[in-house]
């Protein structure tokens, strides 16, 4: 129950630094309010070299400001952390760009959980970011916003590099805005990434353009189930996209609204030029998209193949004309049965 301030123009601020073989130890009921100019961290725990596992960081109130890029309300970097709780933290950054909520890199079997995590900048920041070889981790019950110009994430999952593997993101509120474009809810990126569970989340995610409910690219097995999708701007907004090789992917039982002021809104978008997405599955979803023309509930486009389309309700609507239920581009052996399909516009 500590408060504890740092203050300076410079850089490096750190509130609580954990590190040197201190396993089992918990960090809980502090004040942290960290400022300087760039990289900036609340909490940090620093596994090179050292055993921490079963760190608890429970309770704390975070609060990191800096005038320049990468500050962090708590930061975990292995490659020796495992079993790591995040529970019951309020964390609050700030600064122009590349800020993060909560970040895990190279941390195993952690669990991120009750946390209310707020990131502003300018661009490119993240509420909580999973990276590089930190499988079987679970993110359930948060509350997370991120407020910026673009390139905004509420949880942002990479495997790049090295296997990161069966997690389970569950009973999330995400709120993701931006003023301009590129705002995602929930991202989640390979080539090396696999076994993800998607479930019960409510994502929002607004700007101006080329913003995403939830975003998978080079993803395999993954389970999107259950969840409630809103995103909105000026056009091209996506409520799912699944490109660049997503592979045995069940999206199933989610509601879907994508509405924007123009055109090429999509209630689940699948392919792209590069790597084949197949042997995905789209089943019992309610889509909803709306806008001037252009909007598609479900666009096959480009590598997509054996892939099934089922039992789906869609509504696509626009004020002029072009408007799909269905739309299949360069795709090859897909099966489309039981959907239930309203489509209007102009002509």
């Amino acid at each position: 129950n500590n408060s504890i301030r740092t203050n300076g123009s410079g850089t490096d601020k750190i509130g609580i630094d954990l590190g040197l073989n201190s396993p089992d130890a918990v960090i809980s009921g502090n004040v942290i309010v960290t400022n300087g100019s760039t990289n900036n961290v609340g909490i940090r725990v620093n596994g090179t070299g050292n055993s921490l596992s079963g760190v608890t960081i429970v309770g704390n109130n975070i609060s990191t400001f800096g005038s320049s890029t990468g500050n962090m309300g708590i930061r975990l970097s292995g490659p020796n952390i495992t079993g790591v709780s995040i529970l019951n933290n309020v964390v609050n950054t700030s600064g122009t760009s590349s800020n993060d909520g909560i970040y895990l890199w190279i941390v195993p079997h952690a669990a991120v959980v009750n946390n209310t995590v707020s990131t502003k900048g300018t661009s490119t920041n993240y509420g909580i970011s999973v990276r590089a070889y930190s499988q079987n981790t679970t993110v359930s019950g948060n509350r997370v916003v991120t407020d910026g110009t673009s390139d905004n994430y509420g949880l942002y999952f990479e495997g790049t590099g090295s296997q990161i593997a069966n997690h389970t993101i569950v009973n999330n509120s995400i709120f993701t805005f931006g003023s301009a474009t590129g705002n995602i809810g929930i991202q989640l990126s390979g080539p090396n990434l696999s076994g993800a569970s998607v479930i019960d989340n409510r994502v929002t995610a607004s700007g101006t353009s080329s913003n995403y409910g939830i975003g998978l690219l080079n993803a395999s097995r993954a389970a999107i189930l259950n969840n409630t999708i809103s995103t909105s701007g000026t056009l091209s907004n996506y409520g799912m996209s699944l490109g660049i090789g997503s592979v045995n992917a069940t999206v199933e039982g989610n509601i879907i609204a994508t509405d924007g002021s123009t055109t090429d809104n999509y209630g689940i978008f699948v392919g792209s030029t590069g790597s084949e997405s197949t042997r995905d599955t789209f089943r019992n979803n309610t889509i909803f998209t709306s806008g001037t023309s252009g909007g598609v509930g479900i666009w096959f486009n480009t590598l997509v193949s054996d892939s099934v389309i089922v039992d789906n309700r869609i509504n696509t609507t626009g004020s002029l004309a072009s408007n799909y239920g269905i739309r299949m581009s360069a795709s090859v052996n897909n099966a489309i049965s039981g959907n239930v399909i309203s489509t209007q516009g102009s002509s």
